[in-house]
């Protein structure tokens, strides 16, 4: 099959908001018209027709225009990463916070303690012991390594 890359779609959403407050106004009633129509567009595979509504604003202020343009270029750069329709009808995941979350728990919360300091391989191979753990896999990791000893 190979790898599937698709693009967070809570990354997606969040720079429509940050365009949507530069352009309107924090917390505005139009900033949130003007995002929740552009986040409905991505979330229907359209992202598309948001490229075409981003190129006929016109933007006042640097700032904003400079938004506004990164977000079409991060659109256009990732059409092909935002079929969430399809990501969904196939049972996929649109998503990265559990993922996220996983790392945090799995590896994060052991390597980040207070005093901890790790080397690249040291880090990597407590991912990989703390995975397997997680896995129920612990103790044929365990009999595997010392076999190798």
């Amino acid at each position: 099959m190979g790898v599937m890359l698709i693009l967070d779609l809570f990354h997606v959403k969040k720079r429509i908001w940050e365009v949507a407050h530069s352009l309107y106004g924090q917390d505005s009633d139009l900033a949130k018209q003007w995002a929740k129509v552009q986040c409905e567009q991505v979330e229907a595979g359209k992202a598309d027709k948001v490229m075409e509504v981003l190129k006929a604003l016109l933007p006042r202020g640097k700032e904003t225009k400079e938004l506004v343009e990164a977000l079409h270029t991060y659109l256009g750069n990732n059409l092909d990463r935002m079929d969430y329709p399809t990501y969904r009808a196939q049972g996929l995941r649109v998503g990265s916070g559990a993922i996220e979350s996983a790392n945090y728990h799995v590896t994060g919360s052991r390597v980040k303690l207070q005093g901890m300091r790790w080397s690249p391989p040291g880090s990597a191979g407590m991912a990989v012991l703390r995975a397997d753990m997680f896995n129920d896999r612990w103790e044929r990791r365990t009999k595997d390594i010392l076999a190798a000893a």
